[in-house]
């Protein structure tokens, strides 16, 4: 019995890499405490560590200008909304950063972008995402735009949209293509070929889409290793020379170093858990 009342007591831990919750705030005047958004303080509280990728989205239905405007207006909110909260939660912008929030008891907050066509073409606005802590780029949502087309059109990158992908590699920005159609994912991933250490880290998702042939030829086309969560196993063959084990709290200490030093990670099927 006494075993049982411990498991009810027991605290989840949670990365989740999107929510709407930071435009919400914004939008509804709300507060990040307490809400009637995805997320709040008030909820997180049940969980042991958390880390929130709060991504501010374009709305189709403005400009690429009023979608940036609207995204530095939110992320000024947002900004506000945790120095109200310090002893809760912190804005961090590596990996380091948001051990050291758990360790200090806090939740973790990372900021994201949905659809680049914020950026208008303008590629000095990049320089604006990073300075402002931006770590996850969703590329496109959907049409064609200033940065290619999306999963329900045809074509690639534009040579801006290739500038942006460029950028997000040099800036450590991670570059979401889950809205793109094939052949900008193609083009992304080519372009990862030339950076100088990639990583490739297998989720679940790699397994249920039964992609196992693909992740083996595009690790021998970037030459790269190849990690995997315990719901990923079985996407790579675990006797190539190129597996480094598990990654996580029970993973190799191989795999944990390398996703932290490589100059490219790229997740596939994997929602960063840690786990």
């Amino acid at each position: 019995m006494q075993e049982a009342e411990s498991c009810t007591d027991m605290k989840l831990s949670l990365i989740d890499t999107h929510c709407d919750t930071a435009l919400d705030l914004y939008v509804k005047g709300q507060s990040i405490t307490k809400n009637d958004c995805h997320i709040d303080l008030e909820k997180a509280q049940y969980l042991e560590n958390f880390a929130q990728f709060f991504a501010i989205w374009a709305d189709r239905r403005k400009t690429d200008d009023e979608c940036f405007e609207e995204f530095l207006a939110a992320s000024d909110n947002l900004v506000s909304e945790v120095e109200k909260n310090t002893s809760r939660i912190t804005l961090v912008r590596t990996f380091d950063e948001m051990n050291k929030a758990f360790r200090d008891g806090k939740r973790a907050a990372f900021l994201a972008v949905e659809d680049a066509r914020i950026l208008g073409g303008r590629i000095e606005r990049m320089d604006i995402l990073r300075d402002r802590g931006v770590k996850y780029l969703t590329l496109m949502w959907g049409g064609k735009t200033c940065i290619g087309s999306s999963h329900d059109t045809e074509g690639g990158l534009t040579d801006f949209g290739r500038k942006v992908v460029a950028k997000c590699f040099e800036y450590g920005i991670l570059p979401d293509v889950s809205h793109s159609n094939e052949q900008v994912t193609y083009e992304v991933c080519a372009m990862a070929y030339e950076t100088k250490k990639p990583f490739i880290y297998l989720g679940g998702g790699a397994v249920l889409s039964g992609a196992e042939k693909e992740v083996a030829e595009f690790a021998e086309i970037l030459d790269a290793p190849v990690c995997d969560t315990l719901l990923g196993k079985g996407a790579f063959n675990g006797r190539s020379h190129r597996y480094t084990g598990m990654i996580g709290m029970h993973g190799t200490k191989v795999s944990n170093f390398g996703v932290s030093e490589c100059d490219l990670l790229i997740a596939l099927g994997a929602r960063f858990s840690d786990r």
